[in-house]
């Protein structure tokens, strides 16, 4: 299946069917996922597992949680980095830029 985000409105591409409505928080990670009748199915935000690490800019200090409207806990995850690209191993910063031989 494929989808399309056009203007915070996700779209089912065979369709074009609006399928959710999807509102940012005016500061902060949290985003409201809402039915196209305005009913709030979803809750997505992230955390700093380590607030004192915040400012480092390593992803695996971030955890991305999803709740239902009634603040229950539907799923939750930690990104990673691939291989080849940890900054333990490769020294920071990151650069992904293609090299030139």
């Amino acid at each position: 299946m494929k989808y399309t985000i056009k203007a915070g409105v996700l779209y089912k591409n065979e369709s074009q069917l609006a399928l959710v409505r999807i509102k940012s928080a005016l500061i902060g990670p949290q985003r409201k996922i809402l039915s196209i009748a305005d009913e709030l199915l979803l809750t997505a935000d992230a955390r700093y597992l380590d607030e004192s690490k915040a400012s480092s800019g390593d992803v695996r200090n971030r955890e991305y949680l999803l709740t239902d409207n009634e603040n229950q806990l539907v799923g939750s995850a930690c990104p990673g980095y691939a291989d080849g690209d940890d900054p333990n191993v490769v020294g920071w910063p990151i650069c992904r830029m293609p090299i030139l031989l």
